[in-house]
């Protein structure tokens, strides 16, 4: 029979649990709204809003789940708590990886169509990179004339 401690912890890690599983979920929606190039700048927005709001609820759950339960305890080696601390660490592993494919996605998307209004606008490309001040690069495309009149 559990001891209401042993149920103490199962509870905390169950609410992350929980917190991690909708947090994949999301993730999994957000790369699916990055891949189909239908979905509007506002869905994207709107997935982006949700993220942050779980993520920050989830960061609570996970503050007090380790102030409550370190990493270290011996409880987490046996059942059941050491089956749903697996769960917990694949998921996050989960969550991460996704988390990393969508922000290649944007970051590539992000880099198309940086090029495509460079050429719009009449610049070469470059591959000289400057940085700002804030770390980002800065496009030193030139001016380039494509045909006078």
């Amino acid at each position: 029979m559990k001891n209401n401690h042993q149920s103490f912890k199962e509870n905390l890690i169950n609410e992350e649990l929980k917190g991690a599983s909708g947090l994949l979920s999301l993730l999994k929606k957000e790369h699916e709204a990055l891949s189909n190039p239908q979905t509007s700048a506002a869905e994207i927005t709107s997935l982006a809003t949700q993220k942050e709001q779980l993520i920050k609820i989830l960061e609570k759950v996970s503050q007090n789940r380790v102030a409550q339960l370190s990493s270290a305890d011996p409880e987490l080696l046996t059942p059941p708590l050491k089956s749903q601390w697996q769960q917990l660490q694949v998921l996050a592993h989960d969550c991460r990886q996704q988390n990393q494919i969508n922000g290649i996605i944007i970051h590539s998307t992000k880099n198309f169509i940086e090029q495509t209004t460079a050429i719009l606008l009449g610049k070469g490309p470059t591959t000289e990179l400057l940085y700002g001040s804030s770390g980002k690069t800065i496009n030193q495309n030139q001016a380039r004339t494509i045909a006078k009149a």
